[in-house]
C-alpha cells in the first residue's frame, strides 16, 4: 500500500475549526463594533479578534502549502 493513500488528512475537519473560529472573530468583532461600550477592554478584544483571525488564516495557508511541500519531496 501506498504511504499516501495509508495516511490522508480529514480537510473537511480542519476547514470547519478555521472557518468557525473566524465566524467567532467576525462575531465578536461585530457585536463590540455595534453595541459594545468604548472602552479599553473592548478595544483590546477587537485587536485580539483580528489578530487571531489572521493568525488562522496564515497557518491554514502555511499548513497546507507545508503539506504539499512534503508530498513533493516523497
Amino acid at each position: 500500500m501506498n504511504p499516501d493513500e495509508q495516511y490522508k488528512p480529514i480537510w473537511k475537519n480542519r476547514r470547519r475549526v478555521i472557518f468557525t473560529t473566524l465566524i467567532f472573530c467576525a462575531a465578536i468583532i461585530t457585536y463590540l463594533t455595534g453595541w459594545g461600550e468604548d472602552n479599553r477592554l473592548n478595544e483590546t478584544i477587537v485587536q485580539f479578534s483580528f489578530i487571531l483571525g489572521m493568525a488562522v488564516v496564515g497557518s491554514y495557508v502555511f499548513g497546507s502549502a507545508w503539506e504539499d511541500v512534503t508530498k513533493l519531496r516523497k
